[in-house]
């Protein structure tokens, strides 16, 4: 994907339902902030050149690498279900990769 993208459609791609809507000057930032580091390169989930992501889903320090928001920030996003393609497994999250991706692709 590529561009700006509807946080509904994003979000029932990652079978969620659909997203509230925030205004928050944190929450802007921080998709903002996310939205550059993206173009950093990551070893999280390197792509083979013929294939798909070495890994499906990745852990919330991973997460926290390709978003390059803070712990307590990605905990806010999370708590106000901003971000799609999460999942609470336990106590752990776990964050579908290309979804992630994409999301912040749109941003």
């Amino acid at each position: 994907m590529s561009g700006k993208c509807d946080d509904d459609e994003l979000a029932r791609m990652a079978g969620l339902g659909p997203l509230a809507e925030s205004s928050s000057p944190e929450v802007e930032e921080a998709v903002e902030e996310a939205a550059e580091a993206d173009a950093a390169p990551t070893k999280v989930a390197a792509r083979d050149s013929e294939g798909p992501p070495s890994q499906v889903t990745i852990s919330f320090r991973e997460a926290l690498v390709i978003i390059g928001v803070s712990r307590n920030t990605l905990y806010s996003l999370l708590g106000r279900k901003v971000i799609p393609g999460v999942r609470k497994l336990g106590g752990t999250w776990r964050f579908h990769h290309q979804t992630l991706l994409d999301w912040l692709a749109c941003k």
